[in-house]
């Protein structure tokens, strides 16, 4: 009776040992198929943007034009993204040509910037028009026709530049900073600005939020210091421009900075963006993004 005891606690001990050895097998088996799962969906999340070399020119040959998002829809794209998983960094780190349209017109000697929307973007409306501007003079001239309904949709801003409070950027371009740790400092028509670029009410707090984690960590950039340019025409250089011209209006393309910057510029030349690269997402039916870089 003692023996055959003894040898049921052997059989049991060797039971139970080989279900642990079988467990620690199954438990190494687990963590190799969630380590390759892990690395799979590091990888779709870094595919999160193809890329389709083109000119500026070509962009509605590459993506879809009604699908290029504004500023403040790009913005928006980066936080949620950032929220979502930690692999999909596309959108922080690449700069975008936007669908926001910059028109400036001279009113009174008063020299005013409608922002207008995608529905209104004359530039993408006539791009081939735009482009032969754009070649010879780096500025694009609507028709007077056409420029009315920009100016007088309900969806476009206008700004009056003299409110913005400028500082020199160079010949072409001036500024004003937004500190997007203390924004309440901003006038009326700055804020409005700002907002149209990276959003309003919750959505403008959260990515101020963003921009402030983002600009925090030390790279050379640093000198910042969570200042974010808001960039606009002279309204002095454009509006000497129009009147040698005897032009009412002209339009610049809208580009919005990467992380290192997050920028907004109103005042671009195709001569920033025309050696491209177009960035579109899975989502759309032809593409989402445009990126422009600097030769």
């Amino acid at each position: 009776m003692i023996l055959i005891k003894i040898i049921w606690k052997k059989g049991e001990k060797m039971k139970i040992e080989k279900n642990e050895e079988s467990l620690k097998e199954e438990i190494a088996k687990l963590e190799v198929r969630l380590k390759n799962k892990h690395k799979a969906l590091e990888n779709i999340y870094n595919r999160g943007l193809s890329t389709v070399q083109s000119k500026f020119a070509n962009i509605d040959k590459i993506l879809d034009i009604n699908t290029i998002q504004h500023a403040c829809e790009i913005q928006n794209d980066r936080r949620a993204n950032l929220v979502r998983n930690k692999y999909n960094t596309d959108l922080i780190y690449k700069s975008f040509v936007t669908a926001d349209f910059s028109l400036y017109v001279l009113e009174r000697k008063e020299v005013v910037l409608y922002l207008a929307d995608r529905e209104h973007n004359l530039i993408l409306k006539n791009l081939d028009d735009a482009i032969t501007q754009f070649k010879t003079t780096d500025n694009y001239f609507p028709k007077d026709a056409d420029i009315g309904a920009v100016m007088d949709a309900k969806t476009t801003l206008r700004i009056k530049l003299s409110n913005l409070d400028l500082n020199k950027y160079d010949r072409d371009l001036l500024y004003y900073c937004m500190d997007a740790r203390d924004y309440g400092k901003l006038n009326s028509t700055q804020k409005k600005f700002a907002e149209r670029i990276h959003g309003t009410g919750k959505d403008f707090k959260e990515n101020m939020d963003m921009i402030v984690e983002k600009m925090a960590r030390p790279t050379e950039w640093s000198w910042q210091n969570n200042n974010v340019h808001m960039k606009v025409l002279n309204p002095e250089w454009v509006r000497i421009y129009l009147q040698e011209n005897n032009a009412r209006s002209l339009a610049r393309l809208s580009t919005l900075a990467d992380s290192n910057y997050f920028s907004f510029s109103a005042g671009d030349k195709l001569t920033d963006v025309d050696k491209c690269e177009c960035y579109y997402d899975h989502n759309g039916p032809k593409g989402s993004f445009y990126r422009g870089i600097k030769k």
